[in-house]
Order: structure tokens, then sequence, then C-alpha cells
């Protein structure tokens, strides 16, 4: 399904469909994170009918310590969020977000926090190991595909430059050769 789409939006939001339905989740996104502001900048996420999305910046610190995790590379499980000792305190706030339970893959670069995988389920849920090797795997394979589509857009726009850069020293060369015949002309 991302195979042949080329907008890394696109690709994560597909990928996001396709593990959600798969695993009956309440919400999955792949977002970006800002490392320093402790914030998740979420363009499009996958919701099941009648889930909010989080489309937009959240303050991860608003829900809990799990930030702590993820900043070292830690993927975070939570099975009830009432329970674990990094979102009980927040519980409330992530239950009004549909997000009773989740998992979160972090995506490092440089040993920074760049990008996370999220599921997230409205209910208490106890996550199967399955589950959870399914997340990853969609983590790395998002993750590639996003790069991928990132990395061809940047290629095509160098290129678009490269094109305009070369047509404007064509027309500069045209000039100054004009210029030079003229003034031998003259001469």
């Amino acid at each position: 399904a991302i195979r042949d789409l080329d907008d890394p939006e696109a690709i994560a939001y597909a990928a996001s469909e396709i593990l959600g339905r798969t695993l009956g989740s309440s919400r999955v996104g792949y977002s970006a994170v800002d490392h320093d502001a402790e914030t998740l900048l979420t363009s499009k996420d996958w919701t099941a009918p009648g889930v909010a999305t989080l489309a937009g910046q959240l303050s991860l610190r608003d829900y809990g310590s799990f930030i702590d995790d993820l900043k070292r590379g830690k993927v975070t499980t939570i099975d009830d969020v009432r329970s674990d000792s990094r979102t009980s305190g927040a519980a409330e706030a992530l239950e009004a977000k549909s997000a009773h339970s989740f998992i979160n893959v972090p995506i490092l670069e440089r040993g920074r926090l760049v990008s996370i995988l999220f599921v997230n389920d409205a209910n208490p849920r106890n996550w199967a190991e399955a589950d959870l090797t399914l997340i990853k795997e969609f983590a790395d394979r998002t993750r590639t595909a996003v790069e991928r589509a990132r990395g061809e857009r940047a290629l095509r726009t160098s290129e678009a430059r490269l094109r305009d850069l070369n047509e404007t020293l064509e027309l500069q060369v045209a000039q100054r050769s004009a210029e030079r015949d003229r003034l031998w002309n003259l001469s």
C-alpha cells in the first residue's frame, strides 16, 4: 500500500490506517517530535470512528513521564494509564484523548528523538507480544518509506533548482557573448 506513494504524509497515514484496522485500536499515527521542546507534531493520524485526531502539537510532558523512556530509545508500552507510574498522574488527560492504553515506538537519529509511531486504545489493553512485534515492524517500514519519499522529494527539488540555475547561466552566457560580439564589431 505504501510502496507506490511518494508523499511522506500519505505514506505515514496509509501505514497508520492499516495498522490501526489490523489491531482494532482507536488511533495510530507517525508523528514528528521536537526533542528539546518535548512536543509531538502530528500532521494526520488514523482514528477509529468517533475518536478525535491528535493533529497539531501536543506537549508530551502533559501526559506523563514516558517521554524520558522515548528519549532513551525505549519502546513505551502502557496497558492501563491509571496503573502505570509514568502516566497515573495524567490518566484523565490521556483518557480524554482516547488513550487509556498505548504503545509508542521511538525513532532516534544521532541519539535524538525525532519521531514516534504511536498506537492508542480507548480501553485498557494487555498488549500481546505479537502486537508489539507488528508495531515495531510497522515503525521500521514506515520510517524507511517516509525517509525514502523525503529524499526523493529533496532530489527532485535539487534537480529543478539545478535546471533553473543552468538556464540562468546559459542566458547570462548568451547575453555576455552578444555584448562581446557587439563590442568586437564596433571596434
